[in-house]
């Protein structure tokens, strides 16, 4: 139990030369296959279905500066999957499931020295 047949993801990136800087750009794609939350594999309880998540980032440096301007979003498409799912074998029938987070934007600004 908890360990899908199937996981894995893949990320492209490229670093774009643009006026007075760079603008560094990722994408990335993750799969995650159906599991069984326990080994008893009751369908009601136990199933925990596939999910698919894209993650983007950007950042941009400019030139002889030191300060760097990015943003990030996790859960791009905003899918509300079941990461994981819990059932309580003592007994009281409860099952507890950890969803994925929603959609995420970060931005950073920050500045080496």
């Amino acid at each position: 139990p908890q360990m899908p047949h199937v996981q894995g993801s893949i990320s492209a990136a490229y670093t774009w030369d643009v006026p007075y800087g760079k603008l560094l750009t990722r994408i990335q794609y993750i799969y995650r296959g159906p599991l069984q939350s326990r080994v008893y594999n009751n369908p009601l309880y136990d199933h925990t279905p596939a999910y698919n998540l894209w993650n983007f980032y950007a950042s941009y440096k400019p030139d002889h500066m030191h300060w760097l301007f990015a943003v990030t979003c996790s859960n791009l498409s905003n899918f509300a999957g079941v990461n994981s799912r819990y059932t309580d074998p003592y007994g009281s029938g409860q099952t507890v499931e950890q969803y994925v987070p929603p959609r995420q934007i970060f931005g950073t600004v920050s500045y080496s020295f």
